[in-house]
């Protein structure tokens, strides 16, 4: 299931600092460049630190740069809600074909 992405969380608009500055560079690159820089861009880290935020604005700069890509954002709950049901249903074909 995909979820739109939030116009506010762009580039612009995050705050960088020392401590997420690599985390920053990195999602930029991969926006700009999508499935050949950083692939996969893991992002981690505690609650309230902008991880969703980047997410969003790879999003955002991504469709911007190339309006026909297909942008899918997902929870992680979700994506694991859709993995265990169809691990447990027998169709993991199905779920790698959904997007």
């Amino acid at each position: 299931m995909s979820h739109p992405l939030d116009p506010a969380s762009t580039f612009d608009r995050y705050i960088v600092g020392p401590e997420n500055r690599v985390a920053a560079g990195a999602a930029l690159r991969a926006a700009e460049s999508p499935g050949r820089s950083y692939n996969p861009l893991i992002i981690s880290g505690r609650p309230g630190v902008g991880k969703t935020h980047l997410l969003m604005a790879i999003g955002q700069r991504a469709h911007v740069l190339d309006p026909e890509l297909l942008i899918h954002y997902e929870t992680g709950e979700s994506f694991v809600d859709r993995l265990t049901t169809s691990l447990a249903s027998g169709s993991l074909e199905a779920f790698r074909e959904a997007a």
